[in-house]
């Protein structure tokens, strides 16, 4: 399982709801699965890998600050059981991530 966590989060209040139940919802990659909304807008989190949704942090929906002070331990919104794990090692790290943006 992977933890989804966001990574750039930006906005300095948001509220983070995932748009699925507490599990076993099939997504595939590219698919909106949770949206973050702060003061000013409200952005989709696309799965990053086909699987399938098995937790939903409640933490984040309880503080929704996690999302920007805690990303990568308490702050991870969603886990997917990865459908097929060659997909994950072609995903960016951090470090990549922001090269990429820059």
């Amino acid at each position: 399982m992977l933890p989804c966590v966001p990574g750039g989060a930006q906005a300095g209040r948001a509220r983070c709801s995932a748009g699925v139940d507490q599990g076993g919802k099939a997504v595939d990659a590219g698919d909106p699965t949770a949206v973050v909304e702060s003061v000013k807008a409200a952005s989709d989190i696309y799965a990053p890998l086909a699987g399938t949704i098995v937790e939903v942090n409640p933490g984040v929906e309880a503080d929704p600050s996690l999302v920007n002070t805690d990303p990568y331990s308490s702050g991870w919104i969603f886990k997917i059981q990865v459908k097929d794990i060659e997909h994950y090692y072609k995903l960016m790290d951090a470090a990549a991530y922001k090269t990429h943006i820059s």
